[in-house]
């Protein structure tokens, strides 16, 4: 717990222009003065220079240690923060991914029940440390063996039904004594009425009308993910009944779902599905779906509550890095991108242009290929294998898919370039009609216009149906190598640098290729030559406060 909180506070502290702690609530112990106790931080991750709120970025809460004995989760989510952070201004998706879109990561959602688990493993402790009493005034028996409130029971939503929860306060899913009894689902759904949009929430959320009633996806802005331990599942609604929820939010949730398990590896799963696992009433994500109208899914990572370490870092954490990267970057309308197609692969050629030069970009596009590669009985997602309508390429600039007339064809930037289908001879053919759900796009972009230095160039694709799938970005430069321009643009630490290490980008590449050690800097050398002086730079020995910087942000071994 100690280790989570920590690292959390340092990439706050380090990132100031892109990270920042927030107080969302308690622990019971610290409301209940048992022990010691904790405050409920967020990690909200975001181009803070950019104006944020739902209505301008994508909103992405993910939620990760409810269960106390899933050790897995709260690792994943605290070094996908890291990883965010320090890849944002060096990783072209990276940066798109916090310049619009803001993460709001619960990394421990139930710190009190996480200390029992980390201290005693034979406990196997699943529920909060509130003993009781509950509604009837009983406590358990073996309250230290047994006590305590399932949490992901313990949501407003379908709370208190005997199927899915139990009233026994010694039972592993016990609900608590009233919906929202508990401080730290209190806190989770407070936090998700503040960051979404309440315009999507519902006034009958329970009624049988609403809950059949069909929504319009395509419109539902923001994504929550719960993040669970095991059984490489992703879980779609409803949980509290094995019912499928209506058609089209059906097919929409399954061209999410699928995407998802293309990174992972997971099966999907969902009521009405043949994968559904079993009724969970009082739940978060039927809670944020149900109530808020915000799309919801649940990961059950890996095969174990306590998986071994070389088990987490060879698989269950890259792969579901990869399916939470992609899970936050298509916050903004999560039900509308996932049914578009993905650009699986971006070349540019060369990735330094002289101030007049032109660069070939080539992409490679899909509209099936991240929807079909995963174990469904059901087969084919319905909006994949659509065909490929138009591929779009953005200099210095966003797709918006927050404002969607601006997807529509007639509506899009005049700066956005059209990228034409490739010829069998690998160039542009002339022709923007595209025949297939697989595709590779070129073109041609010169740099007469642009100024020297680092630039970014993004592309995304619309399918026969409209529908604009998720982009991906890679950086280029203007008389100088991406990783050498030396732009200025701030990276998250404050540091004018642009790679997150609070040197310029040369000095990044320079310590790269003599292995300067982590307490030695880079500075400016000037040599005599026969010919005059020539600047070069070179490692030399950091500050005291520079090396201590450097050994505080070290890699440590956390609980």
């Amino acid at each position: 717990v100690n280790g989570t909180i920590d690292t959390m506070f340092d990439i706050a502290a380090k990132y100031p222009a892109i990270a920042e702690l927030v107080d969302m609530g308690d622990s019971y112990h610290k409301i209940a003065r048992v022990g010691k106790g904790w405050d409920l931080w967020v990690l909200k991750l975001t181009n803070r220079a950019r104006p944020g709120g739902y209505d301008r970025k994508g909103i992405f809460f993910s939620m990760f240690g409810l269960h106390a004995r899933e050790y897995a989760p709260p690792e994943i989510g605290t070094r996908m923060a890291e990883y965010v952070v320090q890849n944002y201004g060096r990783d072209a998706d990276v940066t798109a991914l916090l310049d619009n879109n803001e993460l709001h990561l619960l990394l421990l959602a139930n710190p009190d029940g996480r200390e029992i688990a980390q201290d005693n493993r034979s406990a196997w402790w699943r529920k909060n440390t509130n003993f009781g009493p509950n509604a009837d005034g009983r406590y358990c028996g073996n309250q230290f063996e047994d006590g305590g409130v399932d949490l992901n029971r313990n949501f407003d939503f379908m709370w208190g039904d005997d199927v899915g929860s139990s009233s026994d306060p010694c039972e592993s899913d016990f609900r608590g004594s009233r919906a929202f009894s508990e401080p730290e689902s209190r806190a989770v759904g407070d936090y998700a009425r503040e960051i979404f949009p309440s315009s999507q929430f519902r006034s009958d959320p329970e009624g049988r009308s609403s809950i059949r009633r069909e929504r319009n996806t395509d419109a539902s802005v923001g994504l929550f993910v719960d993040v669970h331990a095991y059984g490489e599942l992703v879980i779609s609604p409803w949980g509290f009944i094995d019912e499928r929820i209506p058609p089209q939010n059906y097919a929409a949730y399954r061209a999410l779902s699928h995407k998802m398990c293309w990174f992972n590896g997971y099966k999907p799963s969902a009521s009405g599905n043949k994968n559904f696992l079993y009724e969970v009433s009082g739940g978060g994500t039927d809670y944020t779906w149900g109530n808020l109208g915000v799309p919801s899914i649940l990961f059950e990572v890996g095969t174990s509550f306590y998986p071994t370490c070389d088990k987490f870092l060879d698989k269950i954490y890259p792969r579901n890095l990869r399916a939470l990267l992609y899970s936050a970057s298509v916050s903004s309308r999560p039900l509308f991108i996932a049914k578009g197609p993905d650009v699986l692969e971006l070349k540019l050629q060369p990735r330094r242009v002289g101030p007049r030069g032109e660069m070939t970009v080539t992409a490679r596009v899909s509209d099936d290929k991240w929807s079909d590669d995963i174990r469904d009985a059901e087969g084919r997602v319905p909006s994949a294998g659509q065909r490929i309508e138009e591929v779009r390429l953005y200099v210095d600039e966003y797709p918006d898919y927050i404002d969607t007339n601006k997807n529509v064809r007639n509506n899009v930037p005049s700066s956005v370039i059209r990228m034409e289908k490739r010829r069998s001879s690998g160039t542009g053919g002339g022709s923007f009609f595209f025949s297939s759900s697989n595709e590779i796009a070129v073109a041609k972009v010169t740099a007469s216009t642009l100024t020297r230095g680092r630039h970014m160039l993004c592309v995304a694709a619309v399918d026969a149906m409209g529908y604009v799938g998720s982009m991906k970005c890679e950086y280029f430069g203007v008389g100088c190598h991406p990783n050498d321009c030396g732009d200025g643009e701030e990276d998250g630490d404050g540091e004018e640098d642009g790679d997150g290490d609070g040197e310029d980008d040369e000095c990044s590449a320079l310590k790269k290729k003599f292995q300067c050690r982590k307490n030695e800097g880079c500075a400016w050398e000037r040599l005599a030559r026969p010919r005059g002086g020539v600047t070069r730079k070179k490692c030399v020995k950091a500050n005291a406060a520079a090396a201590a910087a450097a050994t505080a942000t070290a890699t440590r071994d956390r609980i």
